[in-house]
């Protein structure tokens, strides 16, 4: 049988391929050994089911890569791999088969002569944090590992990936304000160039790095630590479902274009920045191995020293993770509840840091789908069916949010929806896992399924966003686009009769004719009936209106005295906040008026109203300490400013509304008058001319003025004392139209 000639003097563990191949397994595992030699036209290699299941596990295995968990489905595969082996199948694993890219090569450190590159053990596929999976051979060090019980263990993990979870979306925040418009200005949310495009790249960069090439040398400290860093940090700081609503945004304002080019320009370099990284990574350890050829003993047994393989050493970590963890989350608790109010991005960050582990914990449970296959026949397996339900799913969560953003649009609902999207859906959602995924497939026998699973991917969560997100814009956006809302444009939507008994929808337009009131008064919609949404007349913007509903409690008595307290004086308890709109009666014509609604939460448009705003009641009072008319007032010395003034008498105005005339005086009262407008009452001192002088002066006039002089009303009432005319009149319009109501 022929094998692997190495130079005994170098320490190097590179083997060279040559025809034949020997596999060996793990010592203590269920596998025996087999020896196999064939020729060299028939080279060994995984069949399809395994080579599948490879490269579906390629970027998370989730809680199957728990020591407490792993054994049972490694039995599966070994299985597999010995049945095919005891009935003389072969394998042909072609020279630059990828599974080599990912440290799938094997030695055996105490035969130093004869090497040999092997395919991948059971247990190596399916738990690549396991330490004998890359060294194929156990250290007698690791055979005293003490396991934690399986409850205690996912408590442990779940507790890594909280922290290493929020340090991932603090990174992803820190590169967004970096790189984004306040600061750098290269990153949006209306480019290609997409808000999350550094994360995604950097942690596709570091996925080489810690997923790919160190994984190994990462499990040797700590199974769990390998899982935290791919899983809980990276899988963190990058996300699927912020790319995927940019994209969004872009198409919803027509840019598709834009829209495919931003997908296929994050793939191709989240692709070759993974390569990047592991290339660069491994001519760090190459180097990192010449440096240190002669201490190679000591590293090796500094690194076990680090090992975490002991109950006690478990117990320092978990004590110190749930104290940093219940530190994070305090702090995060605390600025949020002190900034929510505020307009910074503070308060979506410290709620992101609350919600972001979740996030997390979803998407490790969902990985343990990978590799598993449709069915209990595993139909394509090679699908990691974890990693896209996940994505896809946090992709359309996120389009949900954003289309209720949209719909709510308060200061309040974009705090909590932009830290759930930062925190849990962020982290839900996976680039650097997706992306190992597919570099994996790319470089193995289909690497079709490599664009097959991407197309997938891309298409589930870009067709529910376009379900969930663009639709229920577009009929608003188009709407606006067609300028429906105009006289001249209003047609080319398909209107459809409107029935009594029908259901109101949201995201709907409205539209119905109307005459003009008659007469001058003011003109006003009511529109209490309806939810929230947008209005137009005659092709004249309204404006948005939002009936709110204010709280029925707290309308109290008045009384401003004391401290500050902004719920003092709170009226129209129970009540909407707005519900009349004002029509200016330049945009009216006197018939055939086109009211235009777009409606986005749904409301009764049938119980719209037209409403007259009617002056009913002016009132004035003016004293003789007033001051003269300002028309009164002249220069006499335009050099030294001084001013004199001809008449020095001061006057009350009465104004009504244009096209209205005041009917009659109410009240009227020359002398010391108390109260407020429609409250007046006589004083101890009155005239008892003061009705008929104001009623000479003012009745059946738009506007009138009096003096304020004893001569006017014909003497001096009570002297010594300054007197004062309050007047409340009442106005009427010439014609009180049929049809509208007022108020």
């Amino acid at each position: 049988m022929n094998s692997v000639a190495m130079d005994p003097s170098s320490n190097d563990i590179e083997p060279k391929r040559i025809g034949s191949f020997a596999m060996t397994s793990s010592a203590g595992s269920s596998f025996r050994r087999h020896s196999l030699s064939i020729s060299r036209a028939h080279s060994f290699q995984l069949n399809n089911e395994i080579e599948s299941e490879v490269v579906s596990l390629a970027g998370d295995a989730g809680d199957l890569a728990l020591h407490s968990s792993r054994h049972g489905q490694s039995s599966r595969i070994s299985f597999s791999i010995d049945n095919a082996l005891e009935s003389g199948a072969g394998f042909p694993i072609p020279e630059d088969n990828m599974l080599q890219s990912y440290g799938f090569w094997c030695s055996d450190p105490a035969t130093q002569n004869a090497i040999s590159p092997v395919s991948p053990m059971p247990e190596e596929i399916i738990s690549p944090f396991s330490t004998t999976a890359l060294n194929c051979s156990k250290d007698k060090d690791q055979d005293e590992d003490e396991a934690l019980p399986l409850f205690l263990e996912y408590i442990y993990c779940l507790l890594h990936l909280s922290v290493f979870g929020i340090l991932g979306v603090l990174s992803r925040y820190l590169l967004q304000r970096l790189f984004g418009p306040s600061t750098a200005g290269l990153t949006s949310h209306q480019s290609i160039l997409y808000l999350d495009l550094p994360s995604n790249v950097v942690g596709s960069f570091l996925m080489g790095w810690w997923g790919v090439v160190f994984k190994e040398e990462i499990s040797r400290v700590s199974n769990h630590l390998a899982i935290v860093l791919t899983t809980g940090y990276l899988g963190s700081l990058t996300t699927f479902s912020g790319w995927n609503q940019d994209m969004l945004d872009l198409s919803v304002h027509g840019h598709w274009l834009f829209s495919l080019f931003g997908f296929l320009f994050g793939l191709f370099l989240a692709d070759h920045f993974i390569i990047f990284g592991i290339e660069t990574a491994k001519g760090f350890r190459w180097l990192l191995k010449r440096i240190n050829r002669t201490k190679e003993r000591e590293m090796s047994s500094t690194k076990m020293k680090w090992r975490v393989n002991r109950y006690s050493r478990h117990w320092a970590v978990m004590v110190v993770l749930l104290l940093f963890l219940g530190a994070l989350w305090s702090l995060s608790g605390a600025l949020l509840k002190e900034e929510f109010n505020s307009t910074s991005a503070g308060p979506q960050l410290w709620l992101a840091c609350l919600v972001g582990p979740p996030g997390v914990w979803i998407r490790w449970f969902l990985a343990r789908l990978n590799g598993r296959g449709l069915g209990k026949a595993g139909i394509l397996r090679w699908v990691p069916f974890g990693t896209l339900a996940a994505n896809v799913s946090a992709a359309c969560v996120t389009a949900g949010l954003a289309t209720l953003r949209k719909a709510v649009n308060t200061r309040t609902c974009d705090t909590v929806i932009d830290g759930i999207q930062l925190g849990f859906t962020g982290c839900l959602s996976t680039v650097s896992a997706f992306i190992v995924e597919f570099n994996a497939m790319r470089g193995s026998q289909r690497p079709w399924r490599a664009y097959a699973y991407a197309l997938s991917t891309i298409t589930l969560s870009f067709g529910f966003g376009v379900l969930f997100y663009d639709l229920p814009v577009w009929v608003g956006l188009k709407g606006e686009c067609l300028k429906i809302y105009t006289i001249e444009e209003n047609d080319k939507a398909g209107w459809v009769d409107l029935t009594l008994d029908a259901t109101p929808p949201s995201f709907t337009w409205y539209k119905t004719l109307f005459d003009a009131p008659d007469g001058a008064d003011p003109v006003a919609l009511d529109l209490g009936s309806m939810g929230k949404g947008q209005a137009w007349v005659n092709g004249h913007h309204i404006g948005r209106y939002w009936n709110r509903v204010a709280p029925k409690d707290g309308c109290i008595k008045c009384d401003y005295r004391g401290r500050y307290n902004s719920e003092k004086c709170t009226t129209n308890c129970g009540k909407p906040t707005q519900t009349l709109y004002h029509v200016p009666r330049s945009w009216l014509q006197p018939s055939n008026n086109l009211l235009v609604l777009f409606e986005e939460t749904g409301g009764n448009p049938f119980d719209i109203s037209i409403k007259l705003r009617v002056s009913r009641v002016i009132c004035a009072s003016v004293s003789e300490s007033h001051n003269p008319p300002l028309q009164r007032w002249s220069y006499q010395n335009l050099f030294d400013g001084t001013i004199s003034i001809n008449d020095t008498t001061p006057e009350i105005h009465l104004q009504c509304a244009d096209g209205h005339i005041i009917s009659s005086i109410e009240f009227a009262s020359y002398g010391t008058p108390q109260g407020s407008c429609q409250k007046f009452y006589r004083g101890y001192c009155h005239s008892p001319k003061s009705l008929s002088v104001v009623s000479k002066a003012c009745q059946g006039r738009n506007s009138c003025f009096i003096g304020i002089s004893n001569s006017v009303f014909g003497g001096d009432p009570c002297r010594g004392i300054v007197k004062t005319l309050a007047v409340e009149a009442r106005c009427v319009s010439s014609s009180i139209p049929g049809g509208a109501s007022q108020f």
